[in-house]
């Protein structure tokens, strides 16, 4: 019935290596690989068969840490949810993360808030923080990043909030458009 499920959604992070989702499957994994090496060994010819397996599963996983692992040997081949993973912080990203701490000081300790996604976990301490998509849920702050309000329904969770035309959210913005 899952595989049946996941085949029928449109929604791909739950098929995709990049999210948490398929993650799930990796004890298991391990388990029945160590478990099938035990029953390959038991059987006619099986120390050879055994390590002829291993042999396949190092070169597989070899294979698949230099595209996809935590080791990755080309720039843009780490990827988390939808997007590449970057070590690199520019002098513009550095701006733009000065810009966020000062708009993080002006918001008091105790106040409700709602936040896009990157946004959202520099101010995820707090007691009450909610994710902008969802929506703000009586939040009496709102802290966004224009390139985020594509996630979900930010967008439109901000525009309701703010009562205004869906059309002029991404001018709202305190003090730098790059935000």
């Amino acid at each position: 019935m899952l595989i049946l499920t996941l085949l029928v959604t449109d929604y791909k992070p739950p098929t995709m290596f990049t999210f948490q989702y398929v993650m799930y499957w990796t004890p298991y994994i391990f388990a029945a690989s160590a478990l099938a090496l035990q029953s390959l060994e038991r059987s006619e010819r099986g120390p050879a068969r055994a390590r002829a397996a291993v042999a396949a599963v190092l070169f597989a996983s070899g294979v698949l840490t230099y595209n996809y692992g935590a080791f990755p040997a080309r720039d843009g081949s780490l990827k988390g949810g939808y997007s590449t993973i970057d070590f690199e912080f520019s002098e513009k990203e550095r701006a733009r993360y000065a810009n966020l701490r000062e708009l993080m000081e002006l918001i008091p300790p105790n106040a409700v808030l709602a936040a896009s996604e990157q946004v959202g976990a520099h101010l995820s301490s707090r007691d009450e923080m909610y994710s902008l998509r969802e929506g703000p849920k009586g939040a009496e702050y709102i802290l966004a990043r224009k390139g985020e309000l594509g996630v979900g329904r930010s967008r439109t969770m901000l525009a309701a909030a703010l009562g205004i035309p869906l059309g002029i959210v991404s001018g709202c913005m305190r003090s730098s458009p790059s935000l």
